[in-house]
């Protein structure tokens, strides 16, 4: 993947491009993850390497390891604030641990920068939305200020 992004980057040639890992389910299941990311580092012209995730699988050694291959911004998923609307909205009943997720994003806001972005579902999340930009602006960090939505 780092070889085929390197071609387009060549080809484009220009500076500041950002490198954004997403996919149509979790990237932090990607084996290599912390291989890739220190692969596009060293990608002349990329200066940001960013990524979606539910914050699940993440801790805070593999974030670590992240950051020290080049990670500059994480892009979390915080769909809900209370326990069991984000079970509901995840459709999980077990395995989801809101508060597990809510504290990755605050040691992440410490390091790097962070952005919150929900998946706004009508009817399903209306009432979470203010809890969740309220825990946005309680998260701090001098170098970057985290956003949400």
């Amino acid at each position: 993947m780092a070889d085929e992004f390197k071609k387009i980057v060549d080809f484009k040639n220009v500076s500041g491009i950002e490198a954004h890992i997403a996919s149509q389910g979790e990237p932090t299941l990607y084996s290599d993850l912390v291989r890739l990311v220190a692969r596009i580092k060293q990608i002349s012209n990329v200066s940001i390497i960013s990524i979606d995730t539910n914050g699940t699988l993440l801790t805070t050694s593999r974030i670590d390891d992240l950051i020290k291959a080049g990670l500059t911004r994480i892009n979390l998923s915080i769909n809900a604030i209370g326990e069991n609307s984000a079970k509901k909205i995840a459709n999980v009943s077990q395995g989801y641990n809101i508060k597990k997720v809510l504290d990755i994003a605050k040691y992440v806001a410490d390091k790097i920068e962070l952005i919150i972005a929900p998946v706004f579902v009508p009817g399903f999340n209306d009432s979470e939305l203010n809890k969740i930009v309220d825990f946005t602006k309680s998260l701090k960090n001098k170098k970057f200020e985290p956003k949400c939505c």
